[in-house]
């Protein structure tokens, strides 16, 4: 079975991103508790001032979700941080596909394995 395309990638620039940093959140919609009645709150994360969001839509390892309402100004202005990533094939826009795919399965044992490709991107 093979994760998404470019999961690994995503999650390794999030890890460089925030591992070992401390990340101010800050709520700005509670939801319902969910499952263990767990307190579930949606808002923005910074690590060092800068916006994680706003950081992986210009890296390309996020999207923005198609709006069902209008959309607010910081709405528009994280749709052109998307923008910017398509137009520079940054991340998931990468033209060349994903450097890594990682495989589960069998054919290597219990273990997962590493497929490296030999496109780059920026």
């Amino acid at each position: 079975m093979l994760c998404k395309p470019w999961a690994y990638e995503a999650r390794e620039f999030l890890r460089a991103l925030t591992v070992g940093k401390e990340i101010a959140f800050t709520s700005s919609h509670q939801l319902p508790p969910g499952e263990g009645d767990i307190p579930r709150d949606l808002g923005n994360g910074e690590v060092n001032g800068v916006d994680i969001t706003n950081e992986l839509l210009l890296n390309g390892w996020a999207k923005v979700k198609e709006f069902k309402r209008e959309p607010t100004e910081d709405d528009l202005r994280r749709k052109g941080l998307e923008s910017e990533a398509k137009s520079a094939g940054r991340g998931l826009w990468n033209p060349h596909g994903p450097k890594v795919s990682r495989r589960f399965g069998r054919e290597n044992g219990t273990h997962p394995s590493f497929s490296l490709g030999a496109a780059s991107y920026s």
